[in-house]
């Protein structure tokens, strides 16, 4: 039976010999809802994370390193039974975690421990309500649109390797394209 205690005191003192320095900041806006009229909250958040590793020397970016994030989010209830509203992400993204380069547009092994960025990502949501009440029960019918602007955004993924050239293939999935729907809510 292999025992996962001294893999768990090798990562104790590894971590006891990196050293990390962070700097955060966050700030939110709220704007009120009226029972007619507009609503809605702004968020932006910076966050840098950098560690230097003391057994190696090696410095690099945290692997949940995201610089800057903002999200938004407007609501307007025309009245009591239409509204619509919106929703914006935007997140710098997060390194590629792990040794990573790229020439001429392709991928390979790098010498640099987190120096690849994912690419930005960035997603408007839309959505029109319709409601109907009666007695103490209420039905939504909704439109919606999930990434308007269609997007590309990507996510890191588990990297192949080509043994011979140490290019690197299948680091990026493609997330989810626009996504059109009709739907309802039902509260009771």
């Amino acid at each position: 039976m292999v025992s996962a205690r001294p893999s768990t005191r090798k990562a104790v003192r590894r971590t006891a010999l990196r050293r990390a320095r962070s700097r955060h900041l966050f700030s939110a806006i709220r704007l009120s809802q009226a029972s007619n009229g507009l609503s809605g909250w702004f968020s932006y958040s910076f966050s840098h994370t950098r560690y230097h590793d003391r057994l190696n020397g090696e410095s690099f970016w945290g692997d949940w390193d995201q610089h800057h994030t903002v999200n938004a989010y407007a609501s307007y209830r025309f009245s009591p039974k239409y509204s619509a509203s919106t929703r914006f992400r935007y997140g710098s993204n997060f390194p590629t975690t792990g040794y990573w380069d790229t020439r001429n547009g392709q991928y390979f092994v790098g010498t640099e421990r987190n120096t690849l960025p994912v690419p930005p990502y960035s997603r408007l949501d839309m959505r029109v309500n319709r409601a109907f009440t009666w007695e103490q029960k209420r039905l939504t019918l909704y439109v919606e649109v999930i990434n308007v602007y269609n997007r590309e955004n990507v996510r890191y993924a588990s990297a192949g390797i080509n043994g011979r050239t140490f290019e690197a293939f299948g680091l990026f999935d493609t997330m989810f394209p626009r996504i059109p729907s009709v739907g309802f809510l039902l509260e009771f």
